[in-house]
């Protein structure tokens, strides 16, 4: 394929295969290009070029040129569609009538610290008689492990503490388009999670800042109720692939964290029932105040979010 070079010689289109030929702004076509211009970029374009300055200009491309190729780049684009404001006041009028609170807890991968505060949760829900009020499930914000049960330490570490796993339970992807509305809470088990979810959902505050999507997704290590742990982050006990008895052991710590996370939010979710009326759905708007008064909560904010 013969391609096109775009010279630095006073703004000349040159065009190359056997023989060289170059068309100057005035018409006049070169039969050699000029010593400079050896140093030509070679490109393969549409119907523009971009200069070593930077700027554009259109190409005068000699009669004996090939054929432009053009290049389809519409997957590699943004279809900002989702996020806009018809799109969300659509997609909210589906879960007007919800009554019942949904927590979601969001880990990498959805295979080992998610499933298994899913798990605790549950267990505190029954404990606690909410199971009428309030349901969760979880999610990973990394495609990694998709359609794959939860890892074999985890399950084993589940069926040591008793923790309820869920049957044929699959790793399933975060999807911030539906989850961000159809959840009332979003917890994160480490800044990275955290981050993955922000990452997303934050955008939804330019099209809507009144909305604030944002205070939707917490740090579930602020619910911790060891108050000697300061450590937010329930790392994950997979990283590194130690595998065996100690990858299990890992698995465990993290779970006993997990479930101390897990209490204090019961607590302060038994706290927003005794708020709440018999009037159904007088439990979810009270966790919805109770969310927006907990104030913002710190993440990795990429550098294109952050205030100027």
């Amino acid at each position: 394929m013969t391609s096109i070079k775009f010279c630095s010689y006073n703004m000349t289109t040159c065009t190359s295969d056997k023989d060289f030929k170059c068309r100057r702004p005035d018409g006049k076509i070169l039969s050699s290009p000029p010593q400079h211009s050896l140093r030509a970029q070679k490109v393969v374009i549409s119907s523009q070029a971009v200069c070593s300055a930077g700027s554009s200009t259109d190409l005068e491309v000699a009669p004996e040129a090939p054929e432009k190729v053009k290049i389809d780049v519409s997957n590699n684009c943004v279809d900002t569609v989702f996020r806009s404001q018809e799109a969300l006041l659509a997609a909210e009028a589906s879960q007007e009538n919800r009554t019942k609170a949904r927590i979601l807890f969001l880990s990498e991968s959805n295979v080992c610290r998610s499933v298994l505060a899913e798990a605790a949760f549950n267990k505190l829900i029954e404990e606690h008689g909410l199971s009428e009020v309030v349901e969760c499930q979880s999610k990973g914000t990394r495609d990694y492990c998709v359609g794959e049960g939860p890892d074999a330490a985890a399950a084993a570490v589940a069926l040591r503490l008793g923790l309820p796993l869920q049957e044929g339970q699959l790793g399933r992807h975060f999807d911030h388009i539906q989850d961000i509305l159809e959840f009332d809470l979003l917890l994160a088990v480490d800044k990275f999670t955290l981050a993955d979810a922000m990452r997303e959902i934050s955008v939804y505050d330019t099209v809507n800042s009144s909305r604030n999507f944002s205070s939707r997704v917490r740090h579930l290590g602020e619910y911790n109720t060891d108050r000697a742990d300061k450590e937010l982050d329930i790392d994950d006990p997979l990283y590194g692939g130690a595998g065996g008895l100690q990858a299990e052991d890992d698995v465990f710590d993290a779970a006993i964290k997990l479930e101390k996370c897990c209490e204090g939010l019961i607590a302060a979710l038994v706290k927003v029932k005794s708020q709440a009326s018999e009037t159904p759905g007088s439990f979810r708007e009270c966790l919805i105040e109770y969310r927006s008064n907990l104030g913002d909560v710190d993440w990795l904010v990429p550098p294109m979010l952050r205030d100027r």
